[in-house]
């Protein structure tokens, strides 16, 4: 491709890497957004929250693209909105359109250059002030399924256990599954009431998952009581004999 203005070859800009976002963080961007209504006041805010990397590749192309103009970019960063012959769709021509706003704002600035979009060592601060906060509830509940693995490892030690199949593949398929959930102390730390329907599914698989080890303890320590029994009636009889 070729600028449209003076026909120079279009060359592909070296862009940041969107900045990666755990779960809990997509959780949190999700109530942030929903707070924000869905007025016009709100939509543009919307918006601008998420124009971060789209103000970045502006940037980026502008550096590598001297003398270029918002359609040579629409052509490369959003083809579908741009049609031969024709130019820019008609959203990208509509007023007010977020996409120009960020265009004359936007400086040529090669991406090595720009602020980082992500920061790893703020990132990584983040991390380690949110663990050092933690109350030991909220511990439990990150590595809950940690913790139940442990307590049927436990069971399984036990040479008795083999007498429960089938309750032990009923557990170990419930702490896998519930290991993918999220659970709320990940998203607890972030601003508003975040609630997901994995938090009460995993609140419930929690639950079947400790009733499931409490039947497994049982019947292991009721076949250890019987065992012991009678082994010791028998060491009787035999020195009786």
């Amino acid at each position: 491709l070729r600028l449209l203005g003076d026909k120079d070859w279009l060359y592909r800009p070296e862009v940041q890497e969107p900045a990666p976002l755990t779960e809990d963080q997509l959780a949190e961007q999700a109530e942030v957004l929903m707070q924000l209504g869905s007025d016009q006041s709100g939509s543009e805010v919307r918006a601008r929250l998420q124009s971060v990397n789209l103000l970045s590749d502006m940037e980026s192309f502008k550096a590598a693209n001297p003398g270029s103009e918002l359609a040579d970019f629409v052509r490369w960063h959003s083809p579908r909105d741009y049609e031969e012959g024709v130019g820019m769709s008609a959203r990208m021509k509509a007023p007010g359109n977020m996409w120009t706003d960020l265009w004359e704002q936007a400086r040529a600035v090669p991406a090595h250059r720009q602020k980082r979009l992500f920061d790893e060592t703020r990132e990584a601060e983040k991390v380690l002030q949110f663990l050092t906060s933690l109350g030991a509830g909220d511990l439990a509940q990150l590595t809950l399924p940690t913790l139940l693995q442990a307590c049927h490892y436990r069971i399984l030690s036990c040479v008795e256990s083999s007498a429960f199949p089938d309750l032990h593949k009923s557990i170990s398929k419930t702490v896998v599954s519930m290991s993918h959930l999220l659970c709320l102390p990940e998203v607890k730390h972030y601003r508003g009431n975040v609630k997901l329907d994995e938090f009460f599914l995993r609140e419930n698989m929690g639950t079947k998952t400790l009733e499931l080890l409490t039947s497994a303890e049982v019947g292991v320590s009721r076949l250890l009581s019987l065992k012991r029994k009678f082994l010791y009636d028998l060491t009787l009889a035999e020195e009786e004999e």
